[in-house]
C-alpha cells in the first residue's frame, strides 16, 4: 500500500513539473501575444484603480484596440495612460455590463499586490492555478472510479495544449475552465459520499465563478439534476438540489444583479453582450441575408436600422439580440440547418496551441481563393495542413472517444463517467444554439479529459465496477 502510495505521488510529481515547464514556455514566448483581446477587462481594471467604480471609458477603450492593432500585441496598463495623455483626450466614463467583473477585479488585485499594473501578475497566478489543476484533476477522477482514472485523466490534461495555452492568456475563458474542474471535483465528492456539504461548496465556488463566465451559472444544476435522474433519486432530493444548485449561485450573483437593475432598468443576469453573439452566429455561413461573422458589419446593421448606439452598450446588444430573433421567427428553417450545421464543427474544433503565427492560409481561404483540392492545399502549405488536421482531429477524437467510451460504459451499467460527461455537454447545450468558437468549448474538453480518464481505466478492466 505504502510504495503504491509513494509511487502516485512520484507520478503526480513529475506531472506537475511537466506542467511548470510548458506553462513556462507558453508564458516565455506568448507573454503579450493578443489572440484573444483582453481589451474591457484591462480598461475597467484601470477605471477602478483610478476610483470611477464599475465605469469604463470609451475613449480609452478604442485606444487600446487601435494600439493592440497596430502593435500586434496585449497593451499594458501604464503603456495606455502614457498614450491617453499624449493625445490630451479628456475621458468620460459609462456604466459597464459587456462583460462580468470578475477578471477585471481580479487583475486590479494582482496590481495591487505585486505593485506593477501589467498582465504578468495575473498570468503567473493562472499558470500556478493551472498547475494545481493536476492534482484537482487526479482527486476528482479517483473520487469518482479509481485513482488509475485520476491518473490517466491528469497525464492526458498535462500535455493537451489547448488547456496549456490558455492558461497564461489573461482571459475569462481560463477562469471558465477552472471553476468548471472546481465544480467537476466537488460532484465528484457529492457522488463519492453523498453529503449535501459538497454540492453547497462547489455550488459556491460557481456562483464565484459567475462573475468570470457567466456560462457556468447553471452548470450545477444541469448536472446535478442528470445525476440524480441516474442514480433514480430525482423525486426523493430534486427540491433539495434545486435550492443548493440554483437558489444559492442565484444569490451570490445577486447583487451584480440589482446593481445592472438600478442603473440600466433592465434585468440583466450578468453580461449584456448577448446581442452581437447571437447575430453574428447567425452569419458563420455564406447567407443571402445580410448577416456576417463581423463586429465591423454589425455596427453597420445597428445603423441601418436607425439607431446609433455605441458597439458594447446595453441598447447596442439589444437593437442587435432583436434583429436576430426577429429574423430566426421568420426563417426558422435557416436557424436549424446553422445550429445542425454547428454540430460536427464544434467535435472537430481547432484551438489555438500557439503556433498560428507560422501558419500562412487555411483551408477555406485556400479553397476560395484557388479553388485547389485537399491534396494541392497539402502540397502549397503542409505546415498548415499537418497543424490544423492534427489538432482538429486530436481534440475531435477526444470528445468522439469519450463518448464511445460512456456509450459502452452505459451498457455495462458503470456509470462513473457520465458526472463529468454531463458537464461537458452543458457547454455544447448553451454554446451550439448561439454561436460557434472554439474556444467556447475548452471546459467542456476539460470536464471530458476526466470522463476519457475514467473511461481507460475501466476499459482496461473490462468495464468491472470497482470501488462502489
Amino acid at each position: 500500500m505504502n510504495n503504491k502510495k509513494l509511487s502516485v505521488k512520484d507520478i503526480i510529481f513529475l506531472l506537475l513539473i511537466i506542467n511548470l515547464l510548458i506553462g513556462v514556455l507558453y508564458l516565455v514566448f506568448f507573454h503579450h501575444d493578443n489572440t484573444y483581446s483582453s481589451g474591457g477587462d484591462i480598461v475597467l481594471a484601470g477605471s477602478m484603480l483610478e476610483g470611477k467604480g464599475f465605469a469604463v471609458s470609451p475613449e480609452s477603450a478604442k485606444i487600446l484596440n487601435e494600439l493592440q492593432g497596430e502593435k500586434g500585441r496585449l497593451i499594458e496598463y501604464p503603456e495606455l495612460k502614457k498614450e491617453i495623455k499624449k493625445r490630451g483626450i479628456s475621458l468620460s466614463y459609462v456604466p459597464y455590463v459587456d462583460q462580468p467583473p470578475g477578471l477585471p477585479f481580479l487583475m486590479l488585485v494582482m496590481w495591487k499586490i505585486s505593485h506593477a499594473q501589467k498582465y504578468l501578475p495575473l498570468q503567473i497566478l493562472q499558470l500556478l492555478v493551472s498547475i494545481g489543476m493536476v492534482i484537482l484533476i487526479y482527486k476528482t477522477g479517483e473520487n469518482f472510479f479509481s485513482y488509475r482514472s485520476g491518473l490517466i485523466a491528469s497525464f492526458i490534461y498535462t500535455f493537451w495544449l489547448p488547456l496549456k495555452r490558455v492558461a497564461v492568456v489573461p482571459h475569462r475563458d481560463f477562469w471558465g475552465i477552472a471553476f468548471t474542474l472546481f465544480w467537476v471535483y466537488f460532484l465528484s465528492l457529492y457522488w463519492k459520499k453523498g453529503r449535501d456539504k459538497y454540492l453547497i461548496a462547489g455550488a459556491v465556488i460557481s456562483g464565484i465563478g459567475t462573475y468570470f463566465q457567466p456560462t457556468i451559472f447553471l452548470l450545477p444544476f444541469f448536472s446535478s439534476f442528470l445525476v440524480l435522474l441516474l442514480r433514480k433519486e430525482v423525486k426523493k432530493k430534486y427540491w433539495q438540489v434545486f435550492l443548493i444548485t440554483f437558489i444559492l449561485p442565484l444569490l451570490i450573483v445577486s447583487p451584480w444583479i440589482i446593481r445592472n437593475r438600478l442603473v440600466y432598468h433592465r434585468w440583466i443576469l450578468m453580461r449584456g453582450g448577448m446581442g452581437l453573439t447571437v447575430w453574428e452566429g447567425l452569419g458563420e455561413m455564406d447567407n443571402p441575408y445580410g448577416f456576417y461573422y463581423s463586429d465591423l458589419r454589425a455596427q453597420e446593421r445597428v445603423k441601418e436600422l436607425g439607431y446609433n448606439f455605441a458597439p458594447d452598450s446595453v441598447e447596442f446588444h439589444e437593437v442587435l439580440l432583436k434583429d436576430a430573433l426577429s429574423f430566426i421567427k421568420r426563417h426558422p428553417g435557416y436557424y436549424m440547418k446553422t445550429v445542425l450545421r454547428r454540430i460536427p464543427r464544434s467535435i472537430i474544433l481547432r484551438n489555438d496551441w500557439g503556433l498560428h503565427k507560422y501558419l500562412k492560409v487555411g483551408w477555406a481561404d485556400f479553397r476560395k481563393e484557388k479553388g485547389g483540392s485537399l491534396w494541392m492545399y497539402f502540397i502549397s502549405y503542409p505546415q498548415d495542413f499537418l497543424y490544423r488536421g492534427i489538432a482538429g482531429g486530436l481534440e475531435g477524437f477526444l470528445v468522439i472517444l469519450t463518448f464511445v467510451l460512456a456509450f459502452i460504459a452505459g451498457k455495462k451499467k458503470i456509470y462513473a463517467l457520465f458526472p463529468s460527461l454531463f458537464c461537458g455537454l452543458y457547454f455544447y447545450l448553451v454554446y451550439l444554439p448561439l454561436h460557434l468558437e472554439p474556444r467556447y468549448f475548452l471546459s467542456a474538453e476539460a470536464s471530458f479529459i476526466i470522463s476519457l480518464g475514467i473511461g481507460v481505466d475501466a476499459y482496461s478492466r473490462n468495464f468491472q465496477e470497482i470501488g462502489r
